[in-house]
């Protein structure tokens, strides 16, 4: 008898420790504010690099440098050929044309050395104006974020097509993806380009 008494008591306290528990568990439930939806903007990156006119100074920029360089190399170019002409000038074994065929020698390493140099800074200056451009885009999204409430801009992967051809990886191409579809409402790419061509414009009046 007493064996069930105490098995009885046991149950009334378990009872009243949970019934305990859940009313300050349901008494937190209400003090925690409810969260907010999250708000989302997407971006199509590809159509943002295309209408950008900091892409196309940058790309300008990138045509200048290519066109100085070309223009160095067609005069080292042209001086190596001159010396053909001056190397006939001279007897086969004379120390003159030795000299100018040394000469012509050393002109064309040079000449292999500011090929290889002019395409180092072309990739340099490329990928410097691409990773100005990025955080360009990545500043404009930030901005228009705090402006429109925002909580969440990403690029819109799904809106890019797959590359097609013979030897083109398509398992790796989804892979990458990590958008399958979105809302057209979400889009915000002419919010983006309109920000960052009008803020451009006020820099390049300054």
């Amino acid at each position: 008898m007493n064996h069930v008494r105490r098995y009885h008591l046991a149950l009334c306290t378990l009872a009243v420790a949970l019934a305990a528990a859940l009313g300050l568990q349901t008494h937190a439930v209400r003090r925690v504010a409810p969260l907010n939806p999250l708000v989302m903007a997407m971006v199509d990156l590809e159509r943002v690099l295309e209408n950008l006119e900091e892409r196309a100074h940058l790309d300008s920029e990138l045509v200048r440098l290519s066109e100085e360089i070309d223009a160095s190399l067609e005069s080292r170019r042209q001086e190596i050929n001159n010396l053909d002409r001056e190397i006939e000038l001279y007897e086969v074994g004379s120390d003159k044309r030795t000299q100018i065929l040394q000469r012509q020698q050393l002109l064309t390493l040079e000449y292999r050395a500011f090929v290889d140099h002019g395409q180092l800074r072309l990739e340099r200056q490329q990928s410097r104006g691409l990773r100005l451009l990025y955080m360009s885009i990545r500043s404009a999204a930030a901005d228009l974020a705090g402006t429109n409430g925002w909580d969440l801009v990403s690029m819109n992967d799904s809106a890019i097509d797959f590359r097609e051809g013979d030897g083109v990886n398509v398992v790796s191409q989804i892979a990458n993806r990590r958008v399958l579809w979105t809302n057209p409402d979400l889009d915000v790419t002419d919010l983006i380009v309109e920000h960052m061509n009008a803020r451009f414009d006020a820099m390049a009046v300054r």
